[in-house]
């Protein structure tokens, strides 16, 4: 059995099948450019983390806040929400021993990713944890979607057959595949998506 919860469907997918989706190639080029060498990804995210931090304060916008939660509206009153100097590490801030979310409000650039042993990184668990089992035999598999991207359920959409086609063809059998879907999470909709 493999699993690992939380994480994106595209990390269980192969490169050739994410590839035919155009949102994920640039990711899958930064992949397969990658040295494979620990030390030089480690020093690369090291310095991409340090440039990130310094150019942190730097840029200033606003949200998109179409079709999203009340929190993110821009007539949100958040004057209650209290203050925080970023970049902090969470027990510099007086959250020591905090396990739970943190909600800002400010559009920041995305924070390098570090692409070495990350399960949310496209086809490092499909490559890690599938690729060496196919050699064995299976008889189908179960598939529970997590909710780390119910804000991509259209996306979801298109990627939802990539494993079970890619999986199937690898194994080349045509195995059962079931799906769990993500039970009601939060308010009900009439019409999904």
């Amino acid at each position: 059995m493999t699993c690992w919860g939380g994480t994106n469907i595209e990390a269980w997918t192969s490169a050739e099948r994410l590839g035919q989706i155009p949102a994920f190639r640039k990711d899958l080029n930064r992949i397969t450019n990658l040295k494979i060498n620990a030390d030089e990804l480690a020093e690369s995210h090291r310095k991409a983390v340090e440039e990130w931090t310094l150019n942190i304060g730097k840029k200033e916008g606003s949200i998109n806040t179409a079709n999203r939660a009340l929190w993110v509206q821009r007539d949100f009153d958040d004057a209650s929400w209290k203050s925080m100097n970023l970049p902090v590490f969470m027990e510099d801030a007086g959250l020591k021993g905090f396990d739970g979310h943190v909600w800002f409000r400010h559009d920041i650039a995305e924070h390098p990713v570090r692409l070495d042993n990350n399960p949310y990184v496209p086809t490092c668990l499909f490559n890690a944890m599938l690729k060496p089992l196919v050699p064995f035999a299976v008889k189908g598999a179960i598939w529970y979607q997590d909710e780390g991207n119910v804000d991509r359920a259209k996306q979801y959409r298109d990627l939802m057959p990539n494993p079970i086609n890619n999986w199937c063809v690898e194994w080349k059998s045509d195995f059962p595949f079931f799906i769990v879907q993500l039970a009601n999470y939060m308010k009900r909709k009439d019409m999904p998506g």
